[in-house]
């Protein structure tokens, strides 16, 4: 969410990403936007989930609203991700968009909507933050 430098090397850099390229000699530079929009494909039924994101957003609210938009109770709904290692994780409530690092993960991002969600909550969950910083 910070400006930061590019390297004078071409850089493959993720899709959305706010990017700055100067003409007159300053670095190039680029960050996560301030707000971007969360988009994940729920079914064909229902098609795209999109919801408006900050780096101060609570995970929590992201699982409201895709709950909402689903119309079913939220204890039914689980946003998770495929890890490296391929083994899915659910996203902690309690973290920040940012603290999920979201954005870079936003590809790998699902919601499992079903009954049997509020047996699994927590089950998933990492018992520290994506970064590993605890929590």
């Amino acid at each position: 969410y910070e400006w930061q430098t590019l390297p004078e090397a071409e850089a493959c850099l993720p899709a959305g990403l706010e990017v700055e390229l100067p003409l007159d000699g300053r670095p190039r530079r680029a960050r996560i936007p301030p707000r971007w929009t969360v988009r994940v494909w729920l079914s064909d039924e229902l098609g795209f989930w999109r919801e408006a994101a900050a780096r101060d957003t609570p995970c929590g609210s992201l699982r409201l609203s895709a709950a909402a938009y689903a119309g079913v109770a939220p204890s039914h709904v689980r946003l998770c991700y495929v890890n490296e290692e391929m083994e899915e994780m659910e996203v902690d409530d309690r973290w920040t968009v940012e603290e999920a690092q979201l954005f870079r993960r936003v590809s790998q991002l699902r919601v499992a909507i079903g009954a049997g969600a509020e047996e699994q909550e927590g089950s998933l969950a990492p018992q520290t933050s994506p970064r590993g910083t605890g929590r």
